[in-house]
């Protein structure tokens, strides 16, 4: 779980920001498909975010407004992703996932 710093958040009036990065242990780089998803907006839509991001094989991004959120976030994801690993913040600027 990160606290996203506020190079990224600040411009759209953010001061916080939670996100989980998962990454599929098949995932070597290069253009692959990203499943994001905004908790608590689409909270009712986390389940199927995470079934298209198993089919699919996707990286997945969660962004939540709380830390409570990212950790019942992260564990949901976990239980339903056994292919998939959290990844860093940094790892995933280093991979060009499209921060910016």
């Amino acid at each position: 779980m990160t606290l996203i710093p506020n190079k990224y958040t600040r411009p759209w009036g953010c001061e916080d920001l939670h996100a989980i990065f998962l990454q599929h242990r098949a995932d070597r780089g290069g253009t692959s498909p990203t499943v994001t998803i905004m908790i608590p907006e689409a909270s009712n839509n986390l389940t199927a975010a995470l079934t298209q991001a198993r089919e699919l094989r996707a990286r997945m991004v969660i962004v939540c407004d709380t830390a409570k959120q990212a950790r019942q976030s992260k564990r949901a994801a976990l239980d339903q992703l056994p292919e998939h690993r959290e990844v860093s913040l940094s790892r995933v600027e280093a991979g060009a996932w499209g921060l910016n």
